[in-house]
């Protein structure tokens, strides 16, 4: 037991795993952002209400996530497992933020209003548009809304566990 640890922490000192950590962290972030905006134009182009192929998306993102971090960082430890996870908790926030900004800017341009005027009203009363957000995902707690965070965690799970598997 403490030879696994001494191996892992002398793997850790290492500048190369050092140098593929960093590279892991900027590759997973750009992922996230990748995966955050697939997922939200995915749920709006599926119409969100009740949409059971959305929810199977959460699992394949923390795994896509996990993925491209253990192979581009070269890394099998926790700290790579805490990475994923957090990336894939931080992309599906990204994911809700952007859903909610296409649903009003849906609803924006059936009123008549133009896309830089719906960019001025979310900038210049961002506080509106943070309350709805609120309200929009983590308010309104339904019995599909608890399937979602389920579904999340899931996710989050799966994005943690890949790192590990070798």
């Amino acid at each position: 037991m403490n030879e696994k640890l001494d191996v892992e922490l002398l793997e850790d000192n290492n500048i190369e795993n050092q140098e593929h950590f960093l590279k892991a962290i900027l590759l997973g972030i750009l992922v996230s952002i990748g995966c955050a905006v697939l997922h939200s134009l995915f749920i709006y182009l599926l119409d969100y209400s009740y949409n059971i192929a959305a929810l199977f998306a959460y699992p394949v993102i923390g795994g896509v996530i996990a993925e491209a971090i253990k192979r581009f960082g070269k890394g099998t430890t926790l700290k790579f497992s805490i990475v994923s996870a957090i990336l894939t908790l931080l992309c599906f926030f990204l994911s809700d933020i952007l859903t909610s900004l296409i649903f009003l800017a849906d609803y924006a341009g059936s009123n008549g209003a133009t896309f830089s005027d719906f960019i001025a009203s979310i900038f210049s009363d961002f506080h509106l548009f943070w309350e709805f957000f609120i309200a929009f995902n983590y308010i309104d707690v339904n019995t599909f809304a608890i399937i979602v965070y389920i579904f999340q965690l899931i996710g989050i799970i799966v994005g943690f566990l890949t790192i590990k598997k070798k």
